[in-house]
């Protein structure tokens, strides 16, 4: 199964683009918005590495970047998400 189909990340897709909507902000909005987008295209990134790893076309280092960019990704959406509750409450 690809991880862009799995239950978890389509579940956590959908809360940051739910936390993005009760945004007022619009430059924090777009911001969780676009790092949404790219947290998308790393996860599809792992999957093509995947895939070429099983077809003898690829190496297992080449996700390493991938898997640390998602790390980040995560880590920025759920910081931007928490601060701007916080601001909020």
């Amino acid at each position: 199964m690809l991880l862009e189909h799995n239950e978890t990340f389509k579940k956590e897709i959908e809360t940051f683009r739910k936390k993005a909507d009760e945004i007022q902000h619009q430059a924090t909005k777009d911001k969780i918005n676009d790092l949404v987008s790219k947290l998308i295209f790393e996860v599809k990134a792992v999957d093509k590495h995947h895939n070429d790893i099983i077809r003898g076309q690829g190496l297992p280092d080449s996700m390493s970047a991938s898997r640390e960019k998602i790390m980040e990704l995560r880590k920025q959406l759920d910081r931007l998400t928490r601060d701007y509750n916080k601001k909020t409450v």
